[in-house]
């Protein structure tokens, strides 16, 4: 299974050679989104904020700092077998949306078959994710009720 570095990490090969394990990064997440994991690096289990005090903390320079809409942890991905939004029986939830930081998590309108009886909606709103956009904070991940939304590898095939 892909491991996740913290934000702002050097490539995988670069970061396992700066990175001293010194915990800094860990002690100073204030979500907890940065775990040690078996390996004993660093590993982000999110949800960042986007506060960048592990990169300040970072002695070796194995998290570098850059600009927030340039991070990339990885791609959310929505599973509209198990989104709320996606459930003609439940309607809008869109809390995915709301917690977004970067906008990655866009709306597309979807129409309703209007029936005013049981449901007035001429439309419903259906969260989609702009995958260059995403930057892998996983907050919509935290967010999402139903777990309809993963974090994958920023590599892999969309």
């Amino acid at each position: 299974m892909k491991k996740f570095r913290p934000p702002c990490a050097l490539k995988e090969d670069k970061f396992l050679e700066k990175c001293t394990m010194c915990n800094k990064c860990v002690e100073v997440c204030p979500t907890n989104a940065i775990k040690i994991s078996n390996d004993y690096y660093p590993e982000f289990v999110g949800p960042c904020v986007l506060c960048m005090k592990c990169v300040e903390v970072c002695p070796s320079g194995a998290l570098k700092k850059i600009k927030k809409e340039k991070i990339k942890i990885g791609i959310c991905k929505i599973d509209i077998n198990k989104c709320n939004s996606w459930d003609p029986k439940v309607g809008n939830c869109l809390v995915c949306w709301e917690w977004c930081p970067v906008g990655a998590v866009e709306l597309t309108a979807k129409e309703v078959k209007k029936n005013p009886e049981k449901d007035p909606r001429l439309f419903v709103a259906k969260p989609i994710i702009n995958q260059k956009r995403c930057i892998g904070c996983c907050m919509c991940v935290h967010a999402c009720p139903k777990h309809a939304i993963n974090l994958v590898d920023k590599n892999e095939d969309n």
